[in-house]
This record gives structure tokens, sequence and C-alpha cells, in this order.
């Protein structure tokens, strides 16, 4: 396998745009994939994780995971409801 090269056609151009391309876009492509995916578990009732998001009494906003722990913290579900709640209207 030559340097530079990560593994197939497909996956070689995503990985060289994303080694190549500064933080912030990297950023808005982790919260428009957290998002979606959030949406997906939302409207989905048989997903192990749909219990964890609770809409408030407002029907605005999710209600947040209390966690006690920066491992759990920096987890999918709670970044996935602050996702959600930031782009909520």
């Amino acid at each position: 396998m030559r340097s530079g090269d990560c593994g197939g056609k497909r996956s070689g151009n995503r990985c060289g745009l994303l080694l190549l391309s500064p933080i912030c876009f990297k950023m808005d492509i982790y919260t428009s994939r957290c998002h979606s995916r959030a949406k997906t578990i939302t409207k989905d009732s048989s997903h192990p994780g749909f219990d964890l998001f609770n809409l408030l009494p407002s029907g605005r906003r999710y209600r947040c995971i209390r966690t006690k722990t920066n491992r759990f913290k920096n987890s999918f579900f709670p970044k996935a409801i602050t996702t959600l709640n930031s782009h909520m209207h």
C-alpha cells in the first residue's frame, strides 16, 4: 500500500479531504452526522437509546442527561441531545 492511500478508491478521497480540511469543517461534518443520527434514533422506538431522548414538558427541547464522569459526558448521546437542542426551533 502506498503512503497516502487510505485503503480504497471511495475511502481514499474521503480520507484525503478530511486530513487536509480545516478543523471547523471537520466539526461541521461531525455535527451534521450527529444530528441526522440522533433524528433517526428519535423516530425509531425499537432503538436501545430511544429512551434517552425525553422531551421537556414544553415539547421544544430534549432533557439533558445527567452525567457524573467525563467519559460518559463526551460520549454520543449527551452530544446528540445538545446538537438536537441547538437545531430545534
